[in-house]
């Protein structure tokens, strides 16, 4: 693997052996799967079937060690000029891995708030991914307000190990361009969290 860029407690872009492999896979199962479908739907959370999943995870660096999910091998596809309200994953999954399997531009940020500038809020819990939103935030209104703590602009062909507890936002407003990320979790749930998958991948 190689580092390139270490922003702890937040993320790590990072590359390794077969990474790019893994990206190509996921290009050609999009757009068998979604091409036809991405113009109609702002964002598509779409999990590819198990044996496909699989077939991933065994190019990925750490699969077995982070206990990746095959059943949770997903491509996350945000249209132009969307918008993904602060969040935090799941009811409790601390970190994730992702691959930038398709990213055009500069124009997409990424940024991870402290969790106290969200304390009493309402939460919103999606059906289906159970993903914890701020339910009443207003982005007209707060997004120059609240400041993140980091935000990063993701780069095609890398790998990120994300920190999924801090709330995030995902703003693609000033982009013209689709972007497709491939999304992986663990199973160990609040038992792994960001900086013990860290010890993991890179041993520190």
């Amino acid at each position: 693997f190689e580092i390139l860029e270490d922003c702890s407690p937040y993320f790590i872009r990072y590359t390794h052996t077969g990474s790019d492999e893994i990206i190509a896979m996921c290009k050609e199962k999009k757009s068998m799967n979604l091409d036809s479908l991405t113009h109609e739907r702002k964002f598509i959370n779409f999990r590819l079937p198990e044996p496909e999943g699989i077939e991933i995870l065994n190019k990925v660096y750490g699969a077995k060690e982070l206990s990746l999910i095959s059943k949770r091998v997903s491509l996350f596809v945000t249209q132009p000029h969307y918008y993904y309200r602060p969040h935090r994953d799941g009811l409790a999954v601390p970190m994730g891995v992702n691959y930038n399997v398709d990213i055009i531009d500069d124009k997409c940020v990424t940024s991870w708030y402290d969790n106290n500038a969200f304390i009493g809020r309402p939460i919103d819990n999606l059906p289906s991914n159970t993903s914890r939103e701020i339910a009443d935030y207003n982005r007209r209104l707060e997004k120059d307000t609240i400041k993140p703590a980091k935000s990063m602009i993701a780069k095609q062909g890398e790998v990120i190990l994300f920190n999924t507890d801090f709330f995030h936002d995902v703003d693609n407003t000033y982009s013209s361009n689709e972007r497709t990320i491939l999304t992986l979790r663990s199973s160990l749930f609040e038992k792994l969290n960001f900086l013990q998958a860290r010890k993991i991948l890179f041993g520190y």
